[in-house]
C-alpha cells in the first residue's frame, strides 16, 4: 500500500462517521486497496457489506473486488419492503458515487440512516457526472468534516509509464497530449475505424490480454460489437450460433415517456410494476400496437389490449426489438436485471460466457463462475460485451483498452468520456479517431 492508501484505511477505521468519502482520481487503487482492505476487515468484524454502483457493470466489478453482493443503486431505492428495518451491522460502499444524481443520493442516505448502515462513497470528480440534476458527490466531499474525506492522488493502475502520463495529461485537461501518449491513431473512414478497432480486440486477447472496447455512442458500439463478434465467428471461438430477440432500451427521460407522439406500433413496453384494472404484470413484455388521443395501446402476452395515458402511468421502460446473434463462446453482457429459469435475478451489466444456444434457452457463466439459464423464448436485454460506451466502462479495468472517437462527436468527447476510455487499461490504450487525429 502506498502512504494515502494506508492513511485512507485508518481514518475509516479510526472514525465513528456513518459517512465516509474516499475521492481520488482513476488508478489510484481506491477499490483494489482501501475498499477492499476495509470491507474484509468489517466483515470480519460481523458487517455485511452491500457493494453498490449506478451502473450494473461497476457495480459488478466493485462487488467481485470485495468479494460481496452486489446491486446498482436503483435496484437498492426500490428495494424499500423492509426499508427501516435494521439487519445488523452494514457497511455500503458506493462506488462511481459521482454518477448519482441528488435525488438518488439524498434517497440512498436516508435508506442507510434507516438502517442504521455505515456509508462509503468512492468516486471521482473528473470522470463522467451524474445524468440526474445535482453534483452530489462533489457537494458531500467538500461539505464533510476533513477527517471523514480522504483523497488519493498516486496512480498505480497503468503499469505503462505512457499511457500513466496520458492519464496524467488527461487529468489536467491537456486533451491532445493525452491522446499523442495513447498511441493515437488517425482513421479516414468509419468503415475502417471500426474494424482496425475489432482487429486491435483481437490481437489483444489472442496475445491473452483482457481488453475492453470505449465507443462514444450506442451506434457506434452496436457496430463494433457485431464486427468482433464476426471476427471471433470466422476464426472458430463462438460456435452454434442462433439468433435471439433481444430489448434495447430507448433511454427515454420521463419527460419523453409521457410523451404519447413518440411511441410507435412495434416498440417494446417492459412493465417494472403490476398494474391495475387489467394491466400488464411485473416483468411482462408488452408490444405497442396503437397511439391514438394521447393514450397508447399495447398486446398483452396472453393476447388481450389494453390502454394507458403515459402522463399518468409509471414504472415501465420503452424499447426497441432487433435479433442478435451468439453463440457457444460468445462473449454477452445484461443492459437490464433478467431473470433465469434457475435461480435469482441477474444485475444489469452481468457479464457472462455463453456456453450453448437452443431454441429455448441459453447456458451460459457468469464470471464468478455461477451457472445460468435463460429463456430464450423471451426478448432479452443483452448485447455482446466486446464493447461498451464510456458511461458503462466506468468502473471497469482491463490490460489493453480501445478507444473510438470519431471527428463528428466533438459534443460527445469531452474530456470527462476521454479520461474514461484512457484509464480502462492497465498496460496500454489506443484511441482511433476518424478525419481528425493525432498520428
Amino acid at each position: 500500500m502506498t502512504d494515502e492508501q494506508r492513511s485512507a484505511v485508518r481514518g475509516i477505521f479510526a472514525s465513528d462517521s456513518r459517512l465516509h468519502i474516499l475521492a481520488g482520481h482513476a488508478g489510484t487503487a481506491k477499490t483494489s486497496a482501501v475498499l477492499a482492505t476495509v470491507a474484509t476487515e468489517a466483515q470480519a468484524h460481523g458487517y455485511t457489506v452491500r457493494a453498490m454502483a449506478p451502473t450494473g457493470s461497476a457495480a459488478q466489478t466493485l462487488g467481485e473486488a470485495l468479494q460481496s453482493d452486489h446491486v446498482t443503486v436503483a435496484g437498492a431505492l426500490h428495494g424499500r419492503a423492509d426499508e427501516g428495518v435494521r439487519h445488523g451491522r452494514e457497511l455500503w460502499i458506493v462506488d462511481e458515487a459521482g454518477m448519482v444524481s441528488a435525488r438518488d443520493m439524498r434517497d440512498l442516505l436516508e435508506q442507510a440512516e434507516a438502517r442504521g448502515a455505515r456509508v462509503i462513497l468512492s468516486g471521482d470528480a473528473r470522470q463522467i457526472g451524474s445524468v440526474g440534476a445535482g453534483a452530489a458527490f462533489g457537494q458531500l466531499e467538500s461539505s464533510v468534516a476533513p477527517e471523514h474525506s480522504h483523497t488519493l492522488t498516486q496512480i498505480v493502475r497503468q503499469r505503462d509509464a505512457g499511457l500513466r502520463d496520458a492519464v496524467h495529461d488527461a487529468v489536467s485537461g491537456r486533451v491532445r497530449a493525452a491522446l499523442a501518449k495513447a498511441n493515437t491513431a488517425e482513421i479516414t473512414t468509419r468503415a475502417e475505424q471500426i474494424e482496425h478497432a475489432a482487429a486491435r480486440y483481437m490481437a489483444h486477447v489472442d496475445a491473452g490480454r483482457s481488453t475492453l472496447i470505449v465507443a462514444l455512442s450506442r451506434a457506434d458500439r452496436t457496430e463494433i460489437n457485431e464486427r468482433v463478434h464476426g471476427l471471433r465467428s470466422a476464426a472458430g471461438q463462438v460456435t452454434g450460433t442462433r439468433l435471439v430477440a433481444i430489448l434495447e432500451s430507448r433511454q427515454w427521460t420521463n419527460a419523453q415517456r409521457s410523451d404519447a407522439a413518440r411511441y410507435a406500433p412495434g416498440d417494446m413496453i417492459v412493465w417494472g410494476a403490476a398494474h391495475r384494472g387489467g394491466g400488464p404484470d411485473k416483468g411482462e413484455q408488452t408490444s405497442v400496437i396503437g397511439v391514438a388521443d394521447g393514450r397508447i395501446t399495447v398486446a398483452r402476452e396472453d393476447g388481450s389490449e389494453w390502454s394507458f395515458d403515459p402522463r399518468r402511468t409509471t414504472r415501465y421502460d420503452v424499447a426497441t426489438l432487433r435479433e442478435l446473434e451468439i453463440g457457444a463462446g460468445s462473449r454477452i453482457v445484461t443492459r437490464a436485471s433478467l431473470e433465469t429459469r434457475d435461480g435469482p435475478k441477474l444485475p444489469t451489466g452481468t457479464r457472462l460466457q455463453v456456453e450453448s444456444v437452443t431454441d429455448d434457452r441459453i447456458v451460459a457463466y457468469a464470471d464468478r463462475g455461477d451457472r445460468v439459464e435463460l429463456d430464450a423464448r423471451r426478448a432479452l436485454a443483452l448485447d455482446h460485451a466486446y464493447c461498451m460506451t464510456a458511461d458503462q466502462a466506468q468502473g471497469r479495468t482491463v490490460d489493453a483498452a480501445v478507444g473510438v472517437m470519431r471527428s463528428g462527436q466533438q459534443n460527445l468527447a469531452d474530456q470527462s468520456r476521454l479520461y474514461v476510455a484512457l484509464r480502462r487499461a492497465r498496460d496500454r490504450g489506443r484511441d482511433r479517431h476518424g478525419r481528425v487525429g493525432r498520428g
